[in-house]
């Protein structure tokens, strides 16, 4: 059995975005509406590489609590392959 992965509160400045917005404006609005009532539920999920935290999973929630002014955020680090991230490349983020 794994061990549960421990929650940690981390700084919003502290991970690095992999990706884009991929929500409309109108789904966007509507998290950080029910972020800014309720704060965020779900930890933001990021894989440590060199030193740096990226983000694999929770874009949204982060950028919605950066422009909310919330300084810290629950985080979960995980392990590699995770979602649609499967290698350290996938984890630098490209506009193109």
């Amino acid at each position: 059995m794994e061990d549960a992965v421990q929650v940690t509160r981390l700084g919003t400045y502290e991970m690095e975005i992999t990706h884009g917005l991929t929500k409309s404006k109108n789904a966007f609005v509507k998290l950080k509406a029910d972020i800014k009532l309720n704060g965020i539920q779900e930890p933001i999920k990021f894989v440590e590489h060199n030193g740096k935290r990226f983000v694999v999973d929770g874009h949204h929630r982060l950028r919605a609590a950066k422009e909310l002014g919330i300084e810290n955020v629950p985080a979960q680090q995980v392990k590699l392959p995770y979602a649609g991230y499967k290698t350290v490349s996938d984890l630098i983020y490209s506009p193109y």
